[in-house]
């Protein structure tokens, strides 16, 4: 009896190890049939500054655009990587459109 226990057993041992060995997740980088693709969107917005004469914490607050302005949007809910909005020859207006993809 204590023989067949053993066999059985080992038996079993076998059977888990097979089983946790092709278990095993694969190590392969993605290929072009499984990657998930993403749309790449073109996309602006125009924003206005209000002007006012305050000061918050020391700092004037602004009262028009600087060339070197972005938008920064970091949503990953529904973007994959953060999204950076320039625009181009708002220097001294109120208003801008940023643009980006």
């Amino acid at each position: 009896m204590k023989k067949h226990f053993y066999i059985l057993c080992t038996i079993v041992l076998a059977i888990m190890l097979v089983a946790t060995s092709c278990n095993k997740e694969s190590n392969e980088p993605e290929t072009e049939d499984n990657a998930v693709e993403y749309d790449v969107v073109p996309y602006s917005i125009t924003v206005g500054i209000t002007p006012m004469t305050d000061k918050i914490d020391g700092v004037e607050l602004k009262t028009t655009f600087a060339d070197g302005d972005f938008i920064e949007i970091s949503n990953y809910k529904i973007l994959v990587e953060r999204a950076i909005l320039t625009s181009n020859d708002c220097a001294g207006t109120d208003k801008a459109t940023f643009s980006g993809e």
